[in-house]
């Protein structure tokens, strides 16, 4: 495009501007937003076991029976709660061996209640079976424990059951 050919253009542009309706005094006012939350689980207080004393953010899922899965990567320890809140179990430990965790900070849970744990610090996913037994470990390529953690799972939010797919 010439100079001339993009002067043009800009000319023009700045003039279709100018023929706009809206006044010059209009202004854009923010408005609140009222919101309503329902609330579905309550966990975590300073008076709780380890496993409830969140220093991080933890990760979260439900499984399809609407038990909640909550990784405390602090302690660091997979708790599974019922839908009244209440400790069915917990999952894995600190560690190295099959099962354990060195650096978790995610989770993935299937509806079937199959969970796997993105364990950086160890370099593996962590794999638990429906019962809580311990399924397996599945190393991690590089590129995955720098980077992506359980991204090679996720396809969305994770929406508790009762609330659709």
């Amino acid at each position: 495009m010439s100079g001339r050919t993009a002067l043009r253009t800009l000319a023009l542009a700045i003039a279709a501007g100018a023929c706009s309706d809206v006044p010059d005094d209009a202004v854009d006012t923010d408005r609140p937003l009222a919101a309503e939350f329902v609330e579905v689980f309550r966990v975590g207080d300073v008076d709780q076991p380890d496993w409830a004393q969140f220093g991080t953010p933890p990760s979260l899922g439900f499984d399809g029976g609407g038990n909640l899965f909550v990784l405390n990567p602090d302690v660091p320890v997979v708790a599974v709660l019922d839908r009244d809140g209440g400790l069915v179990r917990t999952l894995g430990r600190k560690g190295e061996g099959p099962g354990e965790f060195s650096g978790p900070d995610d989770i993935y849970v299937w509806r079937d209640g199959t969970v796997a744990v993105a364990d950086r610090g160890n370099g593996t996913y962590v794999v638990f079976a429906p019962d809580g037994s311990f399924d397996r470990q599945v190393n991690m390529s590089a590129g995955q424990v720098a980077d992506y953690g359980m991204m090679a799972f996720r396809s969305g939010a994770r929406p508790h059951p009762d609330a659709g797919a």
